[in-house]
């Protein structure tokens, strides 16, 4: 039996510390390891546990008991401590802070400094060094982890560097490459991280001490190598593009993009647009086609492999790899062998067989994907998952590329894998085949109206699992929304069971917008609201609570997909969205058009009135939807104000705003929710009506999901608002309940998304979310370096900053790794960034020409200041990221021309007026670097072919 053997079966038996180490005494006796190999299997035998029981007290315990009875010395445990600290299985942010403050509490009881207590007397510089360094990678992991309010990872692992720098003695003994590999570290750490308190005085002072040992004949070599490593990486001194096929970043960017812009103009919905982003990608890096499809199939494993322990995330990049990806590779062929032959059946064998040599790649991909965290539907969806018999993802994926996309031959597939059926049924396919229908008729089938919504679910849960028939599926649905919507509003039942299981189930419809253009649903769809007309329904109730569900379904998607400025056409039609998106406006009569005075008037009646019979039939006839959504919220605030100034009985109150928690109204309550949310914060409302009226709406169990999901994050910040917290002080109001049911409506529709955490989703997460854009820059240089693949928000970012801003920032931070030799990377990431094509709906404007006509122009003097070693390597990452912008730039112009026969500039203006416009402005700066990159870029062959412009006159 080993250590770790005993000291498992302890725990897992609830065996105390005392006894624990009493088994482990007897385990040693009967031994004969030495003293350092057994405290250190000792050490990992309890560290190992924690990565199933985080932060375990009974675990924490065996420790203590273990330094306190010299079972364990304390050097020993922080030298397996760190080496734990690096697995990813260790990185929770409770365990690492309860470990940390173990550490520092056992070294204050010894009542020694810590070079005696932490580390031994008489250890070497060197050994302490790596100690050090083990410690400097905790405090990185420790920023990297998600941020807690019980546990100040942080401060606990700069506690701890702290103490082991203040061990570290003579250096006079440690290597120049040595010292060299500790100071690019910590530079690189003061420059990255936000470091606060004493810690980065420390590292500092650390980082001083090693430039003096350094000395400059060793800097001035780093900084030669730095400069040879740039042009190497750059192409030989011409540095439009690299050398290499290998290039992670740029695939993984550009896929991460398509998936995760899906519903945009050139995402993945989108074939023709989507396709030209990898075509630029491909022209503008002048890569082999192998070496291309190699790096792409290598980025997209690695995407869904990060992602494998979301369960949205893993079906949505399985979708993706095995449904969508062939499709956009059959079409991308054919663009760029308009110019030429090209054999790509070859390349992509050559792609697959670099692919399937990294086993450790395949093995994470393959992975189950994680099960849904819904409690109410565990056992039903276990017992879903059990029967089901999904084929194995890697057997589908050479399946689906050698049968649908006829990309693979079937003698190379078999080469691969010669285990591989003759042929793979999905779930779905096989119950079609039950059914006798294919499989298109068979999802139709279960879409339509005739199965009720629980039936309906169900078929959905089963659909979104089955990756393999996901485009099968989206093409049904869109098929379905379309057809439905031109139906008469008497009809409406079949468009209305859509929307409602859409929106219940907001991954199929995430599922689906990978296929097609989510703006070709919601264009019809919007079509058939804004024809509606209750005159022609037989039961307008009916019709007008089936109405709400399409609404609801909208609403929702139109947010969710960044929609809400777009314009939709159908046909000649042009349809704006915004009557469904500004409900929360409270109108005064006067504003209001005839029609919508006598509306106004009515439903005041219908549903305050004492003598009102309710919502009949006629009213619903007279009413247009639209008018209703928009005076709902009016109607509301209008009953309260005569509640409150003794107009109105309570109870009419109360009677009329029940109507708004059935079927009937319940689809307006988006509006409502804000107008009173808003109301209450910024009047400083104090009335119990208003806040009554709020709480039986929002904890009404008929309120819609979608209405709470699209209120949620306003009502989160309602109840976290210092001014609430004053008003609610002398109301009887349980402000707690609309927290819960708030954060279990983001849960419930966010999924597991890694993204989104509704705890975040307060006030005080107002200076984390500023950070944002310098947390993504930094985490994409962290991922290249760890050759994974990154992820950059650039919407995001700019949305935080702006793009100016922004773009300033970029620089700053990218400039700063550059300096610590990822220069490559830092190019990669800016170019991704500069060329992303623009969409003023996600608040994504064209990059590029603001750098280079705006943010550009004020570097030029920072630079010129710069010592001639810095401003080196600062010119030629400038250059080299212009000159790969405008060049991916003009490959994304000329592949746009070739799908869609119509010039597209998705920089906002033509690559060649950019080029003329920054030659202009650099001939006519006075700044003397402003010279060097003319001269530098003039000097490209490749680039100046694509550019005369930049040929200095």
């Amino acid at each position: 039996m080993s250590l770790a053997e005993v000291t498992g079966g302890c725990f897992q038996n609830g065996v105390t510390a005392s006894k624990w180490a009493t088994l482990v005494r007897l385990w040693k006796d009967k031994h004969s390891n030495s003293m350092i190999d057994f405290e250190g299997d000792l050490s990992n035998s309890i560290l190992s546990l924690f990565h199933s029981y985080h932060a375990h007290p009974t675990l924490l315990s065996y420790i203590k008991h273990a330094l306190r009875t010299s079972l364990l010395t304390l050097p020993s445990f922080v030298v397996a401590f760190l080496q734990a600290a690096k697995s990813p299985n260790l990185h929770d942010t409770a365990t690492l802070d309860a470990l940390c403050r173990l550490v520092q509490d056992e070294r204050f009881l010894s009542g020694l400094p810590p070079l005696g207590s932490l580390v031994r007397f008489g250890e070497s510089t060197i050994t302490v060094l790596a100690t050090v360094q083990d410690s400097l990678n905790l405090l990185r992991t420790a920023y990297a982890l998600p941020m807690s309010s019980f546990h100040n990872l942080t401060a606990s692992a700069s506690e701890l560097v702290i103490l082991l720098l203040s061990c570290v003695g003579d250096m006079s003994q440690v290597s120049t490459a040595q010292a060299m590999i500790h100071f690019a570290e910590v530079h690189e750490m003061l420059q990255t991280l936000r470091l606060q308190g004493d810690i980065r005085s420390v590292l500092e002072n650390f980082a001083l001490s090693l430039s003096i040992l350094l000395g400059d004949d060793a800097k001035m070599a780093q900084e030669a190598q730095m400069m040879q490593t740039l042009q190497l990486a750059l192409g030989k001194g011409d540095i439009s593009g690299p050398s290499s096929d290998s290039d992670m970043i740029t695939c993984s960017l550009v896929l991460r993009y398509l998936v995760g812009s899906r519903e945009l103009p050139f995402g993945s919905g989108n074939t023709p647009l989507a396709v030209t982003v990898l075509v630029s990608a491909f022209r503008g890096n002048s890569w082999s086609p192998s070496g291309f499809y190699a790096q792409l199939f290598l980025a997209a494993f690695s995407c869904l492999a990060q992602e494998s322990t979301h369960r949205k995330s893993t079906l949505m990049w399985r979708s993706f790899i095995i449904g969508r990806l062939p499709m956009l590779l059959i079409m991308f062929e054919q663009v760029v062998s308009l110019e030429g032959d090209i054999d790509w059946r070859t390349a992509l064998q050559a792609a697959v067989s670099t692919l399937w040599s990294r086993e450790d790649l395949l093995a994470q991909s393959s992975l189950s994907v994680p099960r849904p965290t819904d409690d109410t539907n565990a056992e039903q969806e276990s017992a879903r998952i059990a029967q089901s018999k999904e084929p194995h993802f890697l057997q589908c994926f050479l399946q689906y590329y050698m049968t649908r996309a006829k990309l693979l031959e079937r003698s190379f597939v078999l080469s691969i894998d010669p285990t591989l059926p003759g042929e793979l049924r999905s779930q779905l396919t096989v119950e079609s085949i039950d059914a006798g229908l294919e499989l298109d008729a068979f999802i139709e089938s279960r879409l339509s109206a005739d199965s009720n919504t629980d039936d309906a679910m169900n078929f959905l849960r089963r659909a979104v699992d089955d990756y393999a028939s996901h485009p099968t599926f989206a093409q049904v649905v869109q098929k379905r929304f379309i057809a439905s919507s031109h139906v008469q509003a008497g009809d409406i039942e079949g468009l209305s069971h859509l929307c409602k299981i859409m929106y219940l189930h907001e991954t199929a419809i995430d599922i689906v917008s990978l296929y097609v253009r989510i703006s070709t649903i919601v264009a019809h769809t919007l079509a058939f609201v804004a024809d509606f007309d209750c005159e022609l329904v037989g039961d307008p109730q009916t019709a007008v609570s089936h109405l709400g569900d399409v609404v609801m379904f909208l609403q929702g998607t139109l947010i969710r997909f960044h929609l809400t400025n777009t314009t939709f056409t159908v046909g000649d039609r042009t349809l704006n969205p915004q009557f469904l998106l500004g409900t929360a406006r409270i109108y005064r009569v006067s504003e209001l058009a005839n029609d919508e005075i006598a509306a106004f008037h009515a439903w005041l009646k219908a549903l305050f009135d004492s003598n009102s019979e309710g919502i009949e039939d006629n009213i619903l006839r007279a009413t247009n939807p639209r008018t209703l959504l928009k005076l709902s919220a009016t109607l509301i605030f209008q009953a309260i104000k005569a509640a409150s100034e003794g107009m109105m009985e309570s109870d009419l109150l109360k009677n009329g705003v029940s109507y708004f928690t059935g079927p009937l109204l319940n689809w307006t309550l988006v509006g409502v929710i804000k107008a009173l949310i808003r109301d209450i914060v910024q009047k400083e409302i104090t009335s119990p009506m208003y806040w009554e009226v709020l709480r039986t709406l929002v904890l009404s169990p008929s309120c819609p999901e979608p209405i709470l999901h699209l209120t949620a994050h306003g009502i989160l910040r309602f109840v976290s608002g210092p001014r609430v917290q004053k008003q609610v002080a002398g109301i009887e109001f349980d402000i707690d309940a609309l927290r819960r049911i708030a954060n279990h409506a983001l849960r419930n529709f966010t999924e597991d998304s890694p993204d989104m955490d509704p705890q975040s989703l307060t006030l005080n997460a107002q200076p984390q979310w500023l950070d944002q854009p310098r947390q993504y820059i930094h985490g994409a240089l962290r991922a290249a370096r760890a050759g994974k693949a990154p992820c950059f928000d650039l919407g995001r970012c700019c949305a935080v900053l702006g793009p100016t801003k922004f773009l300033r920032l970029l620089w700053q931070e990218l400039s700063g790794a550059a300096q610590m030799g990822d220069v490559e990377s830092s190019r990669r990431i800016a170019t991704f960034a500069l060329t992303c094509p623009a969409d003023f709906t996600s608040h994504l404007p064209p990059l590029l020409p603001i750098f280079l006509h705006t943010v550009l122009p004020t570097l030029l003097p920072a630079l010129d200041s710069q010592i001639p070693p810095e401003q080196t390597l600062n010119i030629e990452l400038l250059v080299a990221v212009i000159s790969s912008s405008l060049t991916v730039l003009l490959q994304m112009e000329w592949a746009i021309r070739a799908v869609d026969g119509e010039p597209r500039h998705p920089a906002g203006q033509p690559s060649a007026t950019n080029a003329r416009r920054l030659a202009l402005d650099l001939r006519r700066s006075k700044s003397s670097t402003a010279g060097i990159i003319t001269q530098r870029l003039s000097s490209m062959s490749s680039f100046v072919t694509n550019f005369p412009m930049m040929v200095s006159g």
